[in-house]
């Protein structure tokens, strides 16, 4: 009985190549990699959701160029200082393009404004000067214009404007004499 536990017990004796590795290939050829699901084509937009894209774009940008004027045209106020006090926002905000119309470098530091806000804070600051600068009143005018003004409304005709007389109250030669007096 030992023997035949030896031999039972004793692995079989297998050729490396022949037997393993047609098992190995034949197992590798059976083996397929699972399978990535291919990504799920969507449907092309129709034309109605791409104008309804370019709509909602379009509103999102103009959303931002008022928000952005709006804060612009505050900063530059405030640069202005007094003298801007009474001019409204709508006002500040037509001169901001206006500028921009006349130099383009500041329509592009505007649309940079939040890469760069100090560039644009400091063009906004020399824009609220020059505006400062372009409402400021000259002193010695206005002071020269109200002297001619006060010359004109105290100066005296010569004559005299008494009080109105009561018409009521005169008599008839009293009344002719003041017809004769003021004719």
């Amino acid at each position: 009985m030992t023997e035949q536990t030896e031999t039972e017990a004793a692995p079989p004796q297998v050729a490396a190549d022949s037997e393993v590795a047609p098992d190995l290939d034949a197992l590798l050829a059976e083996y397929e990699p699972p399978k990535a699901e291919p990504p799920k084509e969507e449907a092309p937009p129709t034309s109605a959701e791409v104008l309804e894209m370019r709509a909602m774009l379009q509103q999102n940008r103009e959303t931002q160029l008022n928000e952005g004027l709006n804060e612009s045209a505050r900063m530059v106020k405030e640069a202005a200082g007094e003298t801007a006090n009474n001019i409204p926002e709508w006002m500040i905000k037509g001169a901001l393009r206006e500028e921009a119309i006349r130099n383009p470098q500041i329509e592009k530091v505007f649309n940079d404004r939040q890469v760069n806000p100090s560039a644009w804070n400091k063009v906004a600051s020399a824009l609220g000067k020059k505006i400062a600068t372009d409402l400021s009143v000259d002193q010695a005018a206005t002071d020269s214009w109200n002297a001619v003004d006060s010359a004109q409304n105290s100066a005296s005709s010569g004559k005299v404007q008494e009080k109105e007389p009561d018409f009521g109250k005169m008599s008839d030669g009293e009344f002719l004499a003041w017809k004769v007096a003021n004719a």
